[in-house]
C-alpha cells in the first residue's frame, strides 16, 4: 500500500497522526498489563 502526500503539511500532519496513534496504542497496553499485574482485571 503506497501512500501519496500532496504537500508537506499533510506529510507532518500524517506523520504526527502516526506518531499519536502509536503513543495511544503504547499507552492501553501499558495500561492494560498493569491492570493485569495489579489483578483488578478478573476474567
Amino acid at each position: 500500500m503506497r501512500l501519496v502526500i500532496a504537500n508537506a503539511r499533510d506529510a507532518e500532519k500524517w506523520g504526527a497522526d502516526i506518531k499519536v496513534q502509536t503513543k495511544i496504542l503504547s499507552l492501553k497496553k501499558k495500561t492494560k498489563m498493569a491492570y493485569r499485574s495489579s489483578g483488578q482485571v478478573k476474567r
